[in-house]
């Protein structure tokens, strides 16, 4: 089974990020609003998935990093493809000249993972990633 996701985007604001007691209370507001948003997308989909007894592969725009609860809960037991076969940062999306690695490719631990690779094209604000898998 193949999972197309894409959860709350943060859009985040450079001009809201300024270090003022307003602007860093709204911002931590603001975050904490999408993390929520993020976690109930998260469950929705745990829902779906526990019901799936096939091999799986997500293909995700988490709008979260490698480091977060969300990016956990849907890796879940499967393997991210670019901690095995990628390399350098691998950022998908830059932010204030900075690359995040947001967009995610999980698959079951009964594949194997050939080739991964991150894009440098301008298709949109995010780099787009592939992977090439074969079963085991």
């Amino acid at each position: 089974r193949i999972y197309n996701l894409h959860l709350e985007s943060l859009r985040i604001n450079l001009k809201d990020t300024l270090f003022s007691k307003g602007n860093s209370q709204k911002f931590i507001k603001h975050i904490s609003d999408v993390i929520r948003k993020q976690e109930v997308q998260m469950a929705e989909f745990e829902k779906i998935d526990k019901k799936n007894l096939h091999p799986s592969i997500i293909c995700a725009d988490l709008n979260n990093n490698a480091f977060s609860k969300i990016y956990n809960g849907i890796k879940n037991n499967r393997i991210d493809a670019f901690s095995i076969a990628g390399n350098g940062l691998g950022g998908t999306y830059d932010l204030a000249y900075f690359p995040f690695r947001i967009d995610f490719i999980f698959f079951d631990p009964r594949m194997d993972i050939i080739k991964f690779k991150t894009h440098s094209v301008n298709l949109s604000d995010h780099n787009p990633v592939t992977a090439v898998l074969r079963w085991k």
